[in-house]
């Protein structure tokens, strides 16, 4: 009796280190108005499921590098790839076109004491265009 005592707790302590190194489902890094674009003055907002996200492409902190999103739901979410549809505001419009956004390669990200998403493709449904980028995987602000 006293041996499966000491399995069971053994194998509880494996599961607390095991998850230990982040949260259970992986986030993205997303800035928007209440946090700036990456330019060292803040870090991001880290987020599960953004409802709103500007994402943007690694090394890059200028507007005409990154992707404004609203209104997104989510699906897989916390899995290694995850696929958001919503809107994409048109800059100094009102208007907004559809969206497709997939998320993949959640990395191990200690400043962030979480794993984050690495990688985002985008796609515009009613013209079928694609592209992607890496997007930042630090919270250093």
């Amino acid at each position: 009796m006293r041996a499966i005592s000491i399995i069971v707790v053994l194998g509880a302590a494996l599961a607390l280190a095991a998850s230990a190194g982040g949260q259970a489902e992986p986030s993205v890094l997303c800035w928007n108005k209440d946090n700036p674009p990456p330019t060292g003055d803040a870090p991001p907002a880290v987020k599960i499921e953004p409802r709103k996200c500007a994402f943007f492409k690694k090394g890059e902190s200028s507007e005409a590098a990154a992707v404004n999103t609203k209104a997104m739901t989510w699906k897989n979410w916390g899995s290694s790839k995850t696929t958001g549809k919503g809107k994409s505001p048109e800059p100094m419009t009102d208007e907004a076109d559809p969206i497709v956004v997939r998320l993949s390669k959640p990395v191990p990200s200690t400043s962030c004491d979480t794993d984050v998403y690495s990688k985002a493709s985008f796609k515009a449904p009613e013209t079928n265009d694609r592209f992607g980028f890496k997007l930042y995987t630090s919270c250093q602000g």
